[in-house]
């Protein structure tokens, strides 16, 4: 990695790497270094706010976790909105969380519509409303068969 950034130290992904690589060697500081030189190389790209995000959500920043992904967001729509939906949803705000399902389910993405159908169903289940759950993930399932992604998280949704 340091060889490819003493090559081009303009080069973002390496930094995003480096990020993640820091962070699996529990280097908090380090990895947020690194991902803010991704940041000051491409301020107008998501995928480093997106990465900042996890970096926080993983030491449990929720708040600024969230304040990351909402950039990425506001950037590129539909980049992180799952991500957000889940920061709220470990913060107890279910409806704030299902919104964003609901966003990430309605986007353009078939793909990304199913993943996201599978998450509107996890909110009433951190909620013990395991009945209400079992049937969005029904109703995701007919969704799935409908737009033909039943190989995409069906297996997740029956788990």
């Amino acid at each position: 990695m340091k060889r490819i950034l003493e090559i081009d130290p303009d080069y973002g992904l390496a930094y995003n790497q480096l990020a993640y690589a820091y962070h699996t060697l529990g280097d908090q500081d380090s990895s947020l270094w690194a991902i803010n030189m991704y940041i000051d190389i491409a301020p107008d790209e998501p995928n480093p706010y997106d990465t900042r995000g996890d970096l926080y959500a993983y030491a449990g920043k929720l708040d600024k976790a969230i304040e990351s992904y909402e950039k990425a967001e506001e950037l590129r729509p539909g980049f992180s909105i799952l991500k957000i939906g889940h920061m709220y949803l470990f913060k107890g705000n279910y409806a704030r969380a299902e919104s964003c399902y609901l966003v990430g389910a309605s986007g353009d993405d078939r793909w990304e519509r199913s993943k996201a159908r599978c998450f509107v169903a996890v909110v009433p289940m951190y909620q013990g409303k395991f009945q209400e759950a079992l049937a969005l993930l029904d109703d995701a399932i007919g969704a799935d068969e409908m737009e033909q992604t039943l190989g995409y998280r069906y297996g997740d949704k029956y788990r």
